[in-house]
């Protein structure tokens, strides 16, 4: 996967979560950046439905993609004291989605400047994705 699409009438970002916590997939249907991104990797809904990160996929004996590995620390890489598996890029992926500190515009611009270093084009529109 080499581009992916984000929906903006259904991305949750920048803690507007009420009432549910920011995850993948929450229960009312919306996703994060991360979301939207393991969805393009071929996952279903019920693998991330209620996953905070990717890690929780991975723990939840479902594996990801090879090509979504950089979304993961290897097992060996893990930190003694960690909290998990999930790499550097993917919790700045998820401080970028989450954060107040900015609008749309410039998270827009973080997301696409940090995925475009993974090889991804990420574009975002206002409605339904098809195709």
């Amino acid at each position: 996967m080499n581009a992916f699409t984000i929906d903006r009438s259904k991305w949750i970002r920048g803690y507007d979560a009420s009432p549910y916590p920011t995850s993948l997939l929450n229960p009312a249907g919306h996703m994060c950046c991360l979301g939207f991104c393991l969805r393009a990797y071929g996952l279903e809904e019920a693998d991330i439905k209620g996953k905070p990160t990717p890690e929780d996929v991975e723990n939840d004996r479902k594996s990801l993609p090879e090509e979504a590995a950089w979304l993961l620390q290897a097992r060996n890489n893990v930190l003694c004291g960690s909290t998990g598996r999930d790499s550097s890029v993917t919790q700045d992926l998820i401080v970028i989605n989450d954060s107040k500190d900015f609008g749309d515009a410039e998270r827009e611009a973080r997301l696409t400047k940090l995925f475009a270093k993974q090889g991804i084009e990420v574009t975002f529109v206002d409605g339904e994705v098809t195709g």
